[in-house]
């Protein structure tokens, strides 16, 4: 066991590092989704594709960390892994039996039935709008892994499928039709996966400073959020 892990106490220094990461970047998805969304408003109408783009990278971004997540949660120090952070039946039964008692509630910071249940729809809700992203990603921006494919449905036969032929319309119409009647509806679950996400983000945020303003000052019982954002022994006063 490394320094770092044994000294880390519920949180190793990675997984706080890469939980501030992931939340940045669903932050910065929101946002450079909602400027996308009201551009025209905000006059940015030909900005479309560039902003586009910024959120397609960011998203990547958040493939990086979720693969990264994903690592930790299999192969990762022991209480990083996913069996002591997401739901499961026992779980489920501590939490509509109210077994989780006050004096319990601190002894694995962020890991009550309520938490664990949320973490748990909180990363559903995050792969499957990744899955949404990389499809409008590859079929408005032809980015990678679908978009190889997409230009290779919709090339016009004899033309080599690149963006270039594409932008030039050599195109088989009805092809790029079908994509484009796919895309649209694959968008709105999309836009409405990245509200439902914004949402169940607020609600894991408050529920944790909620948490944290009623901890109580003692080391041993210190709140999630002062945990999972300085580790143990960075901080000695309640918030």
């Amino acid at each position: 066991m490394s320094a770092d892990q044994g000294a880390a106490g519920p949180y190793s220094r990675r997984l706080r590092q890469l939980h501030l990461a992931i939340a940045t970047l669903i932050m910065s998805l929101a946002f450079t989704g909602l400027v996308f969304y009201f551009r025209k408003s905000l006059g940015l109408g030909d900005a479309k594709i560039t902003l586009m783009t910024i959120h397609s990278f960011i998203g990547y971004a958040l493939v990086a960390a979720i693969a990264w997540r994903l690592w930790l949660g299999f192969r990762g120090r022991e209480p990083d892994r996913f069996s002591h952070a997401l739901t499961g039946p026992q779980n489920f039964q501590k939490l509509f039996a109210g077994a989780q008692g006050r004096r319990h509630r601190f002894r694995f910071a962020g890991r009550s039935p309520l938490s664990r249940l949320i973490a748990t729809v909180l990363y559903a809700a995050v792969f499957f709008n990744i899955g949404t992203g990389l499809i409008r990603a590859g079929t408005d921006l032809y980015f990678p892994p679908f978009g190889p494919f997409v230009l290779h449905y919709i090339t016009a036969p004899g033309e080599t499928p690149s963006v270039a032929a594409v932008k030039a319309g050599k195109v088989d119409k009805v092809r790029a039709e079908q994509i484009k009647e796919f895309k649209l509806p694959v968008g709105k679950v999309h836009l409405y996966g990245g509200l439902f996400i914004l949402f169940l983000a607020t609600v894991h945020a408050s529920g944790a400073l909620v948490t944290e303003w009623s901890a109580p000052a003692d080391k041993a019982a210190r709140g999630r959020a002062r945990l999972m954002l300085f580790g143990p022994g960075k901080t000695r006063r309640p918030l």
